[in-house]
């Protein structure tokens, strides 16, 4: 919090209750020192404090840190761009790229799809031709690093 790197804290009113009564009394905090942290005893009023109140979270607390460079990447970047960056982060790394496999798809189907030989996908897969494959299964592929 006193770096700035905390933007939201979420915690039920019943123990914003006990940090406001311990505050108060051990610590000799104003209403004023509080405000800006409690939401109690305003409870759901108070947006600008920096613990909210989350109904169902008497027994934990969720805290929200602040990403800069994640929210401004996030802005830059589309989902699909953003899967299209990490594939090509992943090419780079490791030189191959994984496909999840789906209903319906076959290895040849795969290597059609991936502009690879089918011969290829079976020898870098550990694979046969005769070899059976369940949606959900993983298989490499390699690429060229550019």
């Amino acid at each position: 919090v006193e770096q700035d790197a905390v933007d939201l804290m979420y915690m039920d009113v019943r123990l914003q209750k006990r940090l406001y009564k311990y505050a108060r009394k051990q610590l000799q905090r104003t209403d004023e020192e509080l405000d800006p942290i409690l939401s109690y005893p305003k409870a759901k009023r108070r947006k600008s404090a920096l613990i909210q109140h989350a109904r169902g979270h008497f027994n934990h607390l969720h805290i929200r840190f602040r990403a800069p460079w994640a929210r401004f990447i996030g802005s830059l970047y589309s989902f699909d761009a953003a899967v299209s960056l990490a594939r090509r982060v992943e090419i780079a790394t490791t030189g191959k790229i994984k496909h999840v496999v789906r209903r319906g798809e076959t290895l040849g189907k795969i290597a059609e799809k991936h502009r690879v030989k089918l011969a290829d996908l079976l020898r870098w897969n550990g694979l046969k031709k005769t070899s059976k494959i369940r949606p959900g299964k993983v298989v490499f592929i390699r690429v060229a690093r550019d």
